[in-house]
């Protein structure tokens, strides 16, 4: 039998129609030696194709410290750079040896005050200063795990958190008030503890679809791991300074923290990214760690990326176009990929062309498997579910058995480790690197937040108006994804209104844009919600309120930088 195969080489490389003849060949000879096996249990890859996925896409052992924690990296530092400057804010300063006595009296004070032991989670629900940085560093001094809560969430929120985590206490500006008065008793001396690694460092609560947040549970084993591929990743980048500009509550800010305060640069604490722009002075070298929806925003305003000696992007995809803006002025540029499952970072991936944009290969001690509906390897190119495995991977969820039991399975490819099944979908290059492709399921990423879609529907149906709610992610290309909720209501409802009421359980983030009233929900002939024919239905306008004129100049101004940053044909005074 001779085959022939011609194809278009502006779409296909040699290598890949190359692996996929090597393919059918492995296919056929697998019939002829089993022709009674089911065609979906046929193993189509060669031995050599899955050594290459398993040993040399994953070859990223590393040794390290295990016996080593992130408290560890950050007293060293202190020790030997106690004059430094660690953190800074609003004018503000703390050297390395003032934050190191300080979390020391604060983790003294905490244990004194209630009788905390190693297994206790502990609260901190602060506003972004100094002293966030110092209590994350005495509870983690306590032997206890954090669970930050960020206090703009609504009160419905806080409270689910607070009650799920159980916390026998939070760190809050009245534990802090008190702290400082009676601060000049408390002993400066290390608090004596006993950091197993696999003990929980903090928790985390992300997004849930059944309409309730899930805590990850990551122990210091995991954030030591992570933190000592950090070190050795940006050993060169040149940068002595590190924002310290993501929520507490969103894991990029692990890479913030402990990166910056075990490596002796300096933390700059800021309210959001957009204010790095009045952050930085002449001759500085500094990183920026963030989403790219603040980059987009930063590249509207003007911001000089040359400022920047480094430049992380993180959870969400990156429009090319940004990539053009910054080549050539920020030093180094990378788009790095992992869920909070994972300890922040799975991969990395060096931007140094727009030609495509990857989220490039495993870190040290990560390995990625990309799988089919089976849990079967599938070849280079093939697109499958992205599952991880390693020194990262979480302890899991807190409290939730068979989620558990579902997402953190064993893994088939080393049956002493298990591996997270993330539901993005993504594929290998032949050069090793990943390309990722969307979502399996109905979770997004909007402005860099995960949010599971049916925690909003779940929300919308607790109201008595609402009978029947779908919540889909719709881009437009300049604005971004937004979320838009469609509804099927038993009484008339204002849009205001809605919102109003969703802001008293949800983040603002997971607030959706545009409400828009059907009669009845579309669906397929199998039954599923058509969310195509949804997303075709005409917008209302962003807000049912009425629109307020500018008043004065300075008004019409500012009225029409939005619109256009924002692509509105109308914006309120108000809006």
């Amino acid at each position: 039998i001779a085959l022939h195969v011609i194809y278009n080489t502006s779409v296909y490389d040699h290598g890949m129609v190359a692996g996929l003849i090597g393919h059918y060949q492995q296919l056929l000879s697998c019939i002829v030696r089993a022709p009674e096996m089911a065609v979906g249990d046929l193993d189509f890859l060669s031995r050599t194709d899955k050594e290459k996925q398993l040993f040399q896409f994953n070859g990223t052992r590393t040794d390290y410290d295990r016996d080593r924690t992130v408290i560890d990296g950050f007293e060293a530092q202190a020790a030997r750079t106690p004059n430094s400057t660690a953190v800074t804010c609003e004018g503000q300063k703390l050297s390395y040896g003032e934050l190191d006595c300080l979390s020391d009296q604060l983790a003294d004070y905490l244990l004194l005050q209630y009788g905390l032991d190693g297994d206790t989670l502990v609260g901190i629900r602060l506003d972004r200063t100094e002293w966030l940085v110092v209590a994350i560093l005495a509870v983690l001094k306590t032997g206890c795990a954090y669970v930050p809560i960020d206090p703009s969430y609504p009160a419905a929120r806080i409270r689910y958190i607070e009650e799920d985590s159980g916390i026998t206490c939070c760190v809050d500006e009245t534990v802090l008030s008190s702290f400082r008065q009676q601060r000049r008793s408390l002993s400066p001396a290390k608090v004596p503890r006993h950091l197993a690694p696999d003990s929980t460092a903090y928790l985390i609560y992300t997004s849930g679809s059944t309409g309730r947040p899930k805590g990850v549970m990551v122990t210091h084993g995991n954030a030591n791991a992570f933190v000592q591929w950090a070190q050795r990743e940006f050993a060169r980048t040149p940068v002595d300074k590190v924002f310290f500009a993501t929520s507490v509550c969103f894991d990029l800010s692990i890479f913030e923290l402990f990166f910056t305060l075990s490596t002796g640069k300096e933390l700059h604490v800021v309210e959001h990214g957009m204010a790095v722009a009045e952050c930085i002075r002449p001759g500085e070298r500094v990183m920026l760690n963030t989403v790219p929806s603040v980059v987009g925003a930063l590249l509207s305003s003007g911001f000089d990326f040359s400022k920047l000696g480094a430049l992380n992007m993180a959870g969400e995809p990156i429009p090319r176009h940004y990539i053009g803006q910054l080549l050539g002025k920020v030093a180094e540029i990378r788009n790095l990929y992992g869920p909070s499952e994972d300890t922040t970072y799975s991969t990395s991936y060096r931007i140094e062309s727009d030609e495509r944009i990857l989220i490039g290969r495993p870190i040290a001690n990560t390995r990625i498997y990309v799988l089919g509906n089976r849990r079967e390897l599938l070849p280079i190119g093939a697109v499958g579910e992205l599952c991880i495995s390693g020194d990262g991977l979480a302890k899991g969820y807190f409290n939730r058995p068979s989620l558990n039991a579902e997402k953190f399975i064993r893994n088939p490819f080393s049956p002493s480790e298990r591996m997270y099944m993330t539901g993005d979908l993504c594929r290998w290059l032949p050069d090793g690197n990943i390309e990722l492709m969307g979502r399996k399921d109905d979770q997004v990423k909007i402005r860099g937040f995960r949010i599971e879609l049916g925690e909003i529907e779940h929300a919308l149906l607790k109201h008595g108006g609402v009978d029947t709610a779908v919540v889909l992610a719709r881009g437009d290309g300049r604005q971004g994804k937004e979320l838009v909720a469609y509804l099927r209501l038993t009484e008339a409802l204002s849009t205001d209104l809605l919102r109003t009421f969703l802001k008293g359980a949800l983040p603002e983030y997971m607030v959706p844009m545009y409400f828009v009233r059907v009669e009845e929900i579309p669906l397929t002939d199998s039954g599923k919600v058509d969310t195509k024919a949804l997303l075709g239905l005409d917008m209302p306008e962003r807000s049912a309120t009425v629109l307020v004129a500018p008043s004065n100049g300075t008004e019409e101004a500012l009225l029409e930088v939005w619109k256009d940053i924002l692509g509105l044909e109308q914006v309120s005074t108000h809006d």
